[in-house]
């Protein structure tokens, strides 16, 4: 299940957390990270956490019971203090990789309420995007799109745990996810102007494998009128539109093509590089 989080929470979050940032020389080595995060977490916010770096990716772990409001089963949104706790997360991970010798190039948080079952509140954030907000080189705004903030099944069961205090994320995976949730956000834009609900557009996938960005756009109730031809052709521009500008924003080259699914036509769109290049 992927279903992102309110934007005022996310903005929340953001804001709060960006106030940490590295001083003067290292002060942790590589080695020394995932004691570093937990201790800050335990000692100034009073969390529980359980940290790991594995090549790329600092992942943290926190339960803490509380953090969703429930209504029915169903999560329906963040508790008051929830972007609070998240926001010292991300406080301690900052303070001690902006501050490493060997920092990691992304960090993943994943917050869960034991009452919530099989539901976690889960973050990626690329470092790098994180320096360059700090240094005013990217607006606000932009720092909260490439950011991964969104409600994940995940199990909390010691296996689960470890499965994702392994993780190591690449950057095309990334780039995959990032691109999946701007190009619903686009689409869902693009369709309120139009006058049609956002709600006709679901949850989109994105994934790399083998040179290809693929994306699975889930697009429902327009496709079924009589300018079915327009409003298929009008989905792919914008998201190949999106796609063009975010990967221009970070300068990635290391792709061949990219691939749009869009079930409810049956139709798809392969672009090769080449291709997008035009449009950048």
């Amino acid at each position: 299940m992927r279903r992102s989080v309110a934007a005022g929470c996310l903005f929340a979050i953001a804001v709060l957390g960006l106030g940490a940032s590295g001083c003067g020389g290292p002060t942790y080595r590589r080695d020394e990270i995932p004691k570093a995060i937990q201790e800050i977490c335990a000692r100034e916010y009073q969390l529980n956490a359980t940290v790991r770096l594995v090549g790329r990716t600092v992942s943290l772990v926190a339960q803490k019971p509380g953090l969703f409001e429930q209504l029915g089963g169903e999560i329906v949104g963040l508790s008051e203090s929830t972007p609070l706790d998240l926001s010292r997360l991300v406080e301690a991970i900052q303070r001690v990789i902006l501050s490493a010798d060997q920092p990691p190039e992304f960090y993943l948080v994943l917050a869960c309420d034991p009452a919530a079952q099989d539901t976690c509140l889960m973050m990626v954030q690329y470092v790098d995007d994180v320096r360059r907000v700090q240094a005013s080189m990217i607006p606000l705004t932009e720092y909260l799109a490439r950011r991964i903030l969104e409600f994940h099944r995940s199990g909390t069961s010691p296996g689960d745990v470890e499965r994702w205090l392994s993780s190591d994320i690449q950057f095309e995976q990334f780039l995959s996810w990032q691109l999946a949730n701007r190009i619903q956000t686009r689409l869902s834009e693009a369709f309120l102007r139009q006058g049609w609900p956002p709600s006709d557009i679901g949850p989109c996938l994105g994934e790399f494998r083998e040179g290809e960005f693929a994306f699975t756009l889930n697009v429902v109730r327009p496709l079924e009128g009589t300018d079915r031809d327009g409003v298929v052709q009008q989905v792919f521009e914008e998201a190949t539109q999106e796609i063009a500008d975010v990967l221009a924003s970070y300068r990635f080259e290391d792709f061949d093509r990219i691939r749009l699914i869009l079930p409810a036509s049956g139709r798809d769109l392969l672009l090769p590089k080449a291709q997008l290049d035009l449009i950048r």
